[in-house]
This record gives C-alpha cells, structure tokens and sequence, in this order.
C-alpha cells in the first residue's frame, strides 16, 4: 500500500509540475504545500523541476 500510495504521489508531483513548467514555487502553490516541502519530495521522487516539463 506505501508503494501505492508513493507511485500516486511521485505522478501527481510530476504531472502538477508540468502543468506549471516545472516551476517549483508556482506548483508549490498549485498542491497547496510549501515549496521546502515541495522541493524535499522532488528531491526524493528523482524528478527534476523544470527537466520535468522540458520532457512534455
């Protein structure tokens, strides 16, 4: 179920990035979270900010 629930979260953090051009700060606001928050779960997904949204 954690696997799950990680797999859910890693896709919704990616796709929310995409949708705002991999901008940290505007996805931030976009999830309703802090962007230190936002920055530590990117940091632990792997997934880079705006090389998220350069992939399209």
């Amino acid at each position: 179920l954690e696997d799950a629930a990680a797999a859910f979260e890693k896709c919704f953090i990616t796709k929310a990035l995409e949708r705002n051009q991999g901008h940290l700060s505007k996805t931030a606001k976009f999830l309703g979270i802090h962007r230190n928050t936002l920055s530590s779960r990117v940091k632990a997904y792997k997934t880079k900010g705006r090389a998220v949204a350069a992939r399209g």
